[in-house]
């Protein structure tokens, strides 16, 4: 969300990228596969900014490539400034590539499906949005104002644990334990300044979500949700450029929430989720170092909507167990 503020919204920018096809992918993902995507990926990256740290790393950021895959240019920078000498620099070395070197030679090399197949078509999506609360710290930049946001996938069997269990007012049950576990594993975290990895299996103390029947009118249920979520991790890490050591991060909160169910369309037509709590800590791409004590931080969960921009694939979908 920074890069789109600071990067993408410059005139400057958008007047170049009238010469770019632009693409994204999650880099994390992109650099884990072992497909042709993910091999030439890897291949194109040795030659940008990162490319002189151990292939562990993170290999974040613009890469600006002719239609062959030749490497023009690349930088991991939210400053619209950089971005833009990059993509000029990444357009003279186009015009400097031979002819023979724009295009390839032959067909592509098929990329197999990754994630984004998994896309739950008639399931449930919900957008995670992500952002701090008012308080008496203030950061007096960018950060000041940072939200972040991820999407969560249910498969079809899964969106009706959060559906109500009968259209009689009172009717209450618990949504599986393993599901919301998921939940606060994967998209209880703190990314609102950067990227985070999930939180592991073990990290979870507590994670629990009722859904009450509040009124039934005709075909539509409302239904209340509540619940509480505690997820708590203790290793060594790095937060900064300083090395690894010992750390502790996490989030605590309470959720609120209401839905409204159609029993004959078999689907939520509303959806809101509302958690309020403390996080602390960090990691070490989300910008939390200087900032790891306890903090306010909310979360906002809605249904998605049926367009392409809501199809993003879950940051941490391979953590969901459902196999690529």
């Amino acid at each position: 969300m920074r890069a789109r503020r600071y990067v993408w919204a410059e005139p400057e920018v958008q007047e170049l990228l009238k010469k770019f096809v632009p693409a994204t992918e999650e880099v994390h993902t992109l650099h884990r596969d072992q497909g042709p995507a993910g091999k030439h990926f890897r291949l194109v990256s040795e030659k940008g900014h990162y490319g002189k740290n151990p292939i562990d790393w993170t290999r974040q950021g613009i890469y600006a490539l002719a239609p062959s895959g030749e490497f023009l240019a690349s930088i991991n920078s939210t400053n619209g400034g950089d971005v833009e000498r990059m993509l000029k620099e990444a357009l003279e070395a186009w015009e400097a590539l031979p002819r023979n070197k724009r295009l390839l030679a032959g067909k592509p090399e098929e990329a197999r499906e990754r994630w984004a197949h998994l896309y739950p078509e008639d399931g449930m999506v919900l957008r995670v949005y992500t952002r701090d609360l008012p308080r008496e710290k203030k950061m007096k930049d960018w950060r000041e104002g940072a939200w972040n946001l991820d999407y969560a996938w249910f498969r079809k069997e899964e969106m009706w644990k959060f559906a109500p269990g009968g259209a009689v007012k009172g009717v209450r049950h618990e949504v599986p334990e393993e599901i919301v576990r998921r939940l606060a594993r994967c998209h209880f975290v703190d990314n609102v300044r950067g990227q985070t990895e999930a939180f592991p299996e073990e990290a979870v103390e507590e994670a629990s979500l009722t859904v009450t029947v509040e009124s039934v009118k005709g075909d539509r249920v409302t239904v209340k949700y509540e619940g509480t979520v505690k997820i708590e991790q203790r290793g060594n890490w790095a937060v900064d450029d300083t090395g690894a050591r010992a750390q502790t991060r996490g989030f605590r909160g309470k959720l609120l929430g209401r839905g409204k169910w159609s029993v004959q369309g078999k689907k939520f037509e509303t959806l809101e989720i509302v958690s309020v709590g403390t996080r602390w800590g960090g990691t070490r791409y989300n910008f939390r170092n200087g900032d790891l004590e306890e903090a306010p931080l909310g979360y906002v969960l809605t249904l998605a909507g049926p367009g392409p921009e809501d199809r993003m694939t879950p940051a941490a979908i391979w953590q969901y167990g459902w196999g690529e």
